[in-house]
């Protein structure tokens, strides 16, 4: 089993880049348009002009962010083969386990809090595969279907999961 986004799975992203891409398009469109073609220009006109232009860089930025993201996101998955776990996950790198190394696999609800211009905070489930060398971490915002990976890593490892009670 194979567990990564691409194709398809990416396409909601794709569509909320285009999305952002089309808004500041047009925020910038509006803005060179006004400074253009507009004649005479008064006080209040340069006001709403270099409005229309500030908000030419949100969308941008907020795109070209999340065009970062989704080429880091590609660049991870997980796969559960005979001989044991391989996966790219963020700040692991690439990493092979054999199936002796497997510890346990715990799964976690935990608050996440989003730092940004609006932050807010929301629960999310981690799952970790517990090792000798260290504990990998990885939810649904690194690969798709989590739980299902972290259920056929601990049927292979001969495990169960340990559900962590959250901390609150």
């Amino acid at each position: 089993m194979i567990f990564r986004r691409k194709g398809l799975r990416l396409a909601p992203w794709y569509a909320t880049l285009a999305l952002f891409w089309a808004f500041s398009a047009t925020f910038a469109l509006a803005f060179f348009v006004a400074v253009f073609k507009i004649r005479p220009l008064h006080w209040s006109d340069l006001w709403v002009i270099a409005l229309i232009g500030a908000m030419a860089w949100p969308p941008a930025r907020f795109a070209w962010s999340l065009r970062l993201w989704i080429r880091r996101t590609r660049s991870y998955y997980l796969r559960v083969g005979e001989d044991g776990v391989e996966f790219h996950l963020p700040g692991a790198g690439e990493v092979q386990l054999a199936w002796r190394e497997i510890q346990a696999v715990t799964s976690e609800k935990r608050w996440v809090t989003w730092n940004g211009p609006f932050p807010f905070a929301y629960r999310n489930n981690f799952y970790t595969i517990g090792t000798a060398r260290g504990r990998f971490t990885f939810t649904s915002m690194d690969i798709p279907r989590p739980a299902r990976a972290a259920h056929g890593i601990a049927a292979k490892a001969g495990t169960k999961i340990q559900k962590i009670a959250a901390a609150r």
